[in-house]
């Protein structure tokens, strides 16, 4: 027989079939299940940041005087991950050029510290050492330097452009709280998420959530040091964060690694990194609505002849998290589902969420016939999306469209303020009517008291 295997499915074909249709019925199964190569088109890829210091103030935390920045454990994990993506992308696919091509790969970030130097780290494996530029044949070299006066040695750089021919790459992003693609679950970009939190906080859901860990309570009040009444699924998720800090730094651990608490409490920790921002599909829906816009337009461009093959979001585990909820990958119920029946050691049917230096890839390809299709990866395996390995385009879509918020800037920023027939908000109006009135009165103020003096001044001549 022949044995194969695919996304861990084994399967078993006995070519001693003696029925030809039952032969020609497990060939006509294999084409199915074994999807078409297809030409690769586009890649667009999602990373979380690399390890970073702690960015929740618990008892624990005075060895780290960094919060929140990314780590060096963190950078080597980003240029691990652009140095595999260089392997299959450049060198084994050869689907992107050897030599960074500024029309070719477009990077974004969200305007943190750890995300873009995490940007930087992972294309610094992606183009590394070496493939950088050089200056022109013949070019003069004493005329490539800026007008100072300088004493640098210029002739150990030789004809690299940069010392060992290093390759900058320029990373994009936009204001924080303008940034509806990469961080629309922050309040401070959708106010309106704070009140959508708030329901799903006050919920059966939460209240179930909370039930089912309860009992974990008093033996994680006492490992970090707090009043047992301060433990709640919130707290445990900022115990867990911490923990998970702490290891990739090598610190000492309140809870000993993999033990049945430290295994409980990360099954709470992936329920709640789910929950907490984005439990609802509105939210969710609201969230992803102009990430999912932006894909759109770079597949759309692709399709039109577009040379960008690359696009990289550098950004959040909340990022990521949101995504694969949102996509139906995985979810806050699933993994609660499975805890309450006892399974939190292992996958069992929805993945944990993104660790630190996760990576999403929307690998998007056409067919022999020019039908264009996606295939969804996490952590380095492929997901069905829609029950599809191989997604069609118009299906894509379809998912997108059904999602999409149609009256985005009113559900996320709240309704818009009144105004006048000129355009201008009634609240300015009042704004400044009022501050008219102040310098106004204040003006009649002091002209009263130069009046008075003056007239005072006038009557003493007078009588003088």
């Amino acid at each position: 027989g022949i044995n194969a295997e695919y996304m861990g499915i084994r399967i078993k074909f006995n070519m001693k079939a003696r029925s030809s249709l039952v032969f020609a019925t497990l060939l006509l199964l294999v084409l199915n299940i074994y999807p078409t190569l297809g030409e690769l088109k586009l890649v667009i890829q999602f990373n979380r940041h690399g390890a970073r210091g702690p960015i929740y103030d618990l008892p624990d935390r005075e060895y780290w005087n960094q919060f929140g920045q990314l780590t060096p454990v963190g950078m080597r994990q980003l240029y691990l991950l652009g140095a595999q993506l260089r392997q299959r992308y450049i060198i084994d696919q050869k689907f992107l050029p050897e030599k960074y091509n500024p029309d070719v790969i477009f990077v974004r970030s969200t305007a943190v510290n750890r995300t873009i130097m995490s940007a930087m780290s992972l294309l610094y494996g992606l183009y590394p050492i070496g493939t950088g530029p050089d200056l022109p044949e013949g070019y003069p070299k004493e005329r490539a330097v800026p007008p100072i006066n300088f004493q640098v040695d210029i002739e150990s750089l030789g004809d690299n452009a940069l010392p060992n021919k290093f390759q900058p790459v320029p990373v994009h992003m936009t204001k924080i709280n303008k940034d509806y693609e990469l961080r629309a679950y922050d309040a401070d970009v959708c106010p309106k998420a704070t009140e959508l939190a708030e329901k799903t906080y006050n919920s059966d859901d939460f209240k179930k959530i909370d039930a089912a860990f309860k009992d974990l309570y008093p033996e994680l009040a006492n490992a970090f040091g707090i009043p047992v009444e301060k433990v709640n699924p919130f707290m445990g998720q900022q115990m867990m964060d911490n923990l998970l800090v702490d290891y990739m730094a090598d610190k000492p651990l309140k809870i000993a690694y993999k033990s049945d608490l430290w295994k409980k409490l990360y099954m709470l920790y992936n329920i709640m990194m789910i929950y907490s921002p984005y439990a609802s599909e509105e939210q969710q829906n609201l969230f992803t609505t102009k990430l999912y816009a932006d894909i759109l337009k770079y597949i759309t461009a692709a399709q039109k002849g577009s040379p960008l093959k690359w696009v990289t979001y550098s950004a959040h585990d909340t990022t990521l998290n949101l995504v694969i909820a949102q996509l139906k990958v995985t979810g806050w119920s699933c993994l609660l589902s499975n805890y309450l029946e006892g399974r939190y050691d292992y996958f069992y049917g929805c993945p944990f969420v993104s660790l630190f230096s996760s990576s999403i890839i929307l690998e998007v390809h056409s067919d022999d016939k020019g039908a264009w299709f996606l295939r969804f990866f996490y952590e380095d395996k492929q997901y069905a999306v829609a029950g599809l390995g191989d997604i069609p385009l118009e299906k894509f879509k379809e998912i997108v469209a059904a999602s999409a918020v149609a009256n985005f800037d009113e559900a996320c920023l709240g309704p818009p303020t009144p105004t006048n027939n000129g355009g201008i908000p009634t609240w300015k109006i009042a704004t400044l009517t009022i501050l008219g009135v102040a310098v106004l009165g204040l003006a009649g103020v002091v002209g009263y008291l130069v009046y008075s003096l003056k007239k005072r001044d006038s009557e003493r001549e007078r009588l003088a």
